[in-house]
């Protein structure tokens, strides 16, 4: 599932394409994994810390949508 995030930025610009569809099968299943990711331009100890700050913006998000945090790993 892809969640769309602004460029150099943590902030989701369309938080309901992949969201709406990642919470929907949050409800049945064990365990759910985030992974950020950024593209190539920049450092890579920044993307790095960007990828880590994005998958924090989509656990978040699904907390607040009701997902039990101890089923969302990052």
């Amino acid at each position: 599932v892809r969640v769309f995030f602004a460029s150099n930025s943590r902030m989701i610009v369309r938080p309901d394409d992949g969201l709406r569809r990642l919470q929907e099968e949050a409800r049945t299943a064990d365990e759910i994994r985030i992974t950020g990711f950024t593209d190539s331009v920049g450092p890579r100890e920044l993307n790095s810390m960007l990828a880590q700050s994005r998958a924090e913006a989509v656990r978040f998000l699904l907390i607040q949508r009701g997902v039990m945090p101890e089923r969302i790993a990052m």
